[in-house]
């Protein structure tokens, strides 16, 4: 018998071919009172506003899922159901008075003879738990719903007039995290209009013309808009003021809310990075502009051949095959002398002529260009140099000369080995009471 039910319906819906008395015979509502079902009403009902008039929402989409999904369970060699009969269909909205009158009707074949609960029902306060994939069922400011004509979208207020015209291929709200995020949403809506997107204030003015291809919500300050036009990103402010031209390749929120816009030589060179999703790879650089959070340009780096950036509100560059450090400003923190340069443990790892050291983030060279491998371990540095293993601790104080010709793990700690077979070791079980014991037993805590 459920299955006839189902499936009259679904012929029903799509098809028009019964009368609309059994269609809403079929939907019938969830009372408020039943916790499992009330999270999946059929029907929703307002209260009444203050003109007297209900608004009731008839979902159409749980019928028309449920019967594709038993359509595609009773056929499954067969063509997909969804797929011969197209997209969801919209809800439908209707508005009556307190004597049962429909007055206002959206997406509905017109009759006046629908059997829907008596008019003094309401199940609005199950409407925060519910709807997630029927869209419309959420009001924008609590104002507004969508409503559809020929393909297009526009927006109706609670009482059933229109306040948007059906112009627009899409509108959709903020984004549903940024409450969480920023503790508030944003009122604007989103549009879109031969294929670009734009934004609308909450009062339905224009606040932003459909001219992008893309606007993403807080991926800067948290204030601003990531725009993308033509495949080139930029950012605008809450006002929809341009604020940074669509140019750049990349445009990303960095350290102490410092903006970097970046331009490549060539679309190969963004394709990798992309691929990687990873902007660090910063190679072929053409072009570097770093805004503060109002966006301001406090430098313009220019003609590198290398720019990264490394959480340390500093970037490594490369010109002419040397590389060095500068800072936001574009001032040089360490000298451009060095022939390759690596961040690794808050320390930047310089290489000069084939030998190695550190330098920490204020540009002092703390432990000697002078190895050809450092490694950061703990509270050890082990540094090669000569082919020859030596220990120096985390505050760059020697603990021993280089004269082990191999380095082992074993159990927490290192097992060093001298040219004679003698050992010594650094112990790492404990990390903050890490020492070192030589071959001939000294130890030293690091």
């Amino acid at each position: 018998m459920l299955l006839q039910q189902v499936l009259t319906a679904g012929c029903i819906l799509f098809y028009s071919c019964i009368a609309a008395q059994s269609l809403f015979d079929r939907i019938d509502p969830v009372p408020a009172e039943n916790p499992v079902l009330a999270k999946d009403p059929d029907t929703l009902y307002y209260p009444f506003n203050k003109a007297g008039l209900q608004l009731v929402i008839i979902n159409t989409y749980d019928l028309w899922r449920k019967t594709g999904e038993l359509y595609d369970q009773m056929y499954p060699r067969s063509g997909s159901w969804f797929m011969d009969h197209g997209s969801m269909p919209r809800n439908i909205y209707l508005w009556r008075t307190r004597s049962g009158e429909i007055v206002k009707r959206y997406h509905s074949p017109p009759t006046d003879s629908l059997h829907l609960r008596n008019t003094g029902y309401t199940n609005r306060s199950n409407f925060e738990s519910i709807g997630v994939d029927v869209r419309d069922y959420h009001d924008f400011f609590g104002r507004f719903k969508i409503y559809g004509e020929n393909n297009y979208e526009g927006l109706v207020n609670l009482e059933g007039e229109i306040v948007l015209p059906a112009v627009y291929e899409y509108i959709w709200g903020p984004h549903v995290y940024a409450a969480l995020i920023f503790g508030e949403l944003p009122a604007k809506l989103h549009v879109r209009k031969d294929g670009k997107v734009g934004m609308l204030n909450a009062d339905l003015t224009e606040l932003v013309p459909p001219v992008y291809d893309k606007i993403n919500e807080y991926e800067l300050t948290g204030t601003h808009f990531k725009v993308i036009k033509d495949g080139k990103y930029g950012a605008i402010d809450q006002t929809g003021k341009v604020l940074v031209e669509p140019r750049f390749d990349e445009l990303s929120l960095i350290h102490d809310s410092i903006v970097i816009g970046l331009v490549y030589h060539d679309s190969a060179t963004l394709q990798k990075i992309r691929r990687n999703n990873h902007w660090d790879e910063g190679y072929q650089i053409k072009d570097c502009r770093v805004f503060d959070p109002d966006f301001r340009v406090i430098a313009d780096l220019k003609d590198y051949e290398y720019i990264c950036y490394w959480a340390t509100n500093q970037f490594i560059v490369k010109k002419h095959g040397q590389f060095g450090v500068l800072s936001p400003t574009g001032s040089v923190v360490i000298p451009l002398e060095y022939d390759r340069m690596v961040f690794t443990e808050g320390y930047f790892l310089a290489e000069k002529k084939g030998r190695c050291g550190l330098i920490n983030t204020a540009g002092k060279v703390v432990l000697p260009i002078d190895f050809t491998q450092v490694e950061i371990y703990g509270k050890a540095v082990y540094v090669v140099k000569d082919g020859l293993t030596g220990v120096y601790n985390d505050q760059f104080r020697l603990i021993a000369e280089p004269q082990f010709t191999e380095r082992r793990w074993e159990m927490g700690r290192y097992i060093l080995t001298r040219p004679d077979g003698s050992e010594g070791f650094v112990d790492h079980s404990w990390k903050e009471d890490a020492y070192y014991q030589s071959p001939e037993g000294t130890i030293q805590k690091l």
